[in-house]
């Protein structure tokens, strides 16, 4: 992700009345503005409000997936082998919000690039594949819950610490390749810029597909395939009777002594005759079955779950839509037609930009907020009392 990249205009480092006059004349809407601030109170505002925005959007990042960890950690109900998925993308968001961010809020801060360009190539690929490795993180996810889905029975064996863990490295190693390996080999071919930190003609393309196409449409099938499972099972689940079947042992058909054994099992278009004088039929003097009235209030509840993870699917690939696709079409615009980036205003492209570091602040709340366990392992590390 670049931020500030081909930025028309040029700055000095410092607080300076050139800096003033030249950052407001990037307001739209300036001439109205005059009638009531003067120049040097509306950039000061601005600066601070994105000052603020910035170290919140930072602040929130971090301590939100540090719970995150510590919960899975610490909490036993999330002691789960998936949840280790989780704890990759909370490291790439949080490597994200410190390695990065703060870098990004002074280069907003100042304008101009203000290191060497050995760190703008540093941190342009640092950048791009702390992000990416965020991005192909949630692509895991959406992996590991289409297999348990589609093949539970095979994947509850497979799913072990040892295949979360190698699918978690090979996220990380797949951005690595994506960003580093081919930012290396572009210089061989492409020049870097030499008056602005960005990236070699050409590369944002590319990164627009490694790092947002191609994981967006992956995503998208996984996502959608998993919907039209959930809602297959819904509608079969209308035509099936769940039976829990009880099977009392016993000696000389007398219930002294007897071991019960729960059974449960669906079946589709069969039905139990029970008895009309009894809820119990007996079997070979040794058997009997009950047909339990809840297991009908178990499968609503069950609909009602599944209904739920449906609509958290929506708004996993609808936040990453939101975040990610602005920037990179304004990116690719700004790529095609340069011309145009200086009649954008610069508070704009920069809020775009950012909106990018947005979705590392929102994965620890889709990823939690709709799962109890992490709702009870925050009021559990916060002490908050019910």
């Amino acid at each position: 992700m670049v931020v500030n990249a081909r930025n028309p205009v040029k700055f000095n480092i410092g607080f300076s009345e050139d800096i003033l006059s030249r950052v407001y004349t990037l307001l739209p809407v300036r001439e109205l503005i005059s009638h009531y601030f003067t120049s040097d109170i509306m950039l000061t505002a601005l600066l601070l409000i994105g000052v603020i925005l910035g170290v919140l959007i930072i602040l929130f990042t971090t301590i939100s997936n540090i719970l995150v960890i510590y919960a899975v950690l610490t909490y036993p109900p999330l002691k789960k082998s998936q949840n280790l998925l989780l704890i990759s993308l909370a490291l790439a968001d949080i490597s994200c919000a410190v390695l990065v961010m703060p870098v990004n809020v002074y280069w907003n801060l100042v304008g101009d690039w203000p290191f060497n360009s050995a760190f703008c190539k540093f941190h342009l690929s640092s950048d791009s594949t702390l992000c990416t490795a965020s991005v192909l993180n949630l692509v895991a996810i959406a992996l590991d819950r289409y297999w348990a889905i589609f093949d539970p029975i095979k994947y509850t064996y497979r799913r072990t610490t040892k295949f979360i863990v190698l699918m978690a490295l090979f996220a990380w190693i797949l951005a690595i390749i994506i960003v580093v390996l081919p930012a290396i080999g572009f210089q061989f071919w492409f020049k870097w810029p030499a008056d602005i930190c960005d990236f070699p003609v050409g590369f944002i393309l590319y990164l627009t597909t490694g790092q947002f196409i191609a994981p967006l449409i992956i995503m998208s099938i996984i996502y959608f395939m998993i919907y039209l499972a959930i809602k297959k099972k819904m509608r079969t689940r209308k035509n099936k009777c769940v039976n829990m079947v009880f099977v009392h042992s016993s000696n000389d058909g007398k219930s002294s002594g007897s071991q019960e054994t729960a059974i449960e099992s669906t079946m589709e278009e069969i039905s139990l005759e029970v008895s009309e004088n009894t809820r119990q039929q007996t079997i070979n003097n040794d058997v009997s079955i009950k047909y339990p009235q809840f297991i009908k209030e178990k499968q609503k509840i069950s609909i009602a779950r599944e209904r739920k993870a449906v609509k958290v699917l929506g708004i996993v690939v609808g936040v990453f839509v939101v975040c990610w696709l602005p920037f990179f079409v304004l990116d690719n615009i700004y790529y095609f037609w340069p011309q145009l980036e200086e009649q954008v205003p610069y508070i704009i492209t920069n809020i775009i930009y950012w909106l990018g570091y947005v979705n590392s602040t929102c994965n620890p709340i889709i990823y939690t907020i709709f799962n109890r366990d992490f709702r009870k392992a925050f009021k559990k590390i916060l002490r908050i009392k019910r």
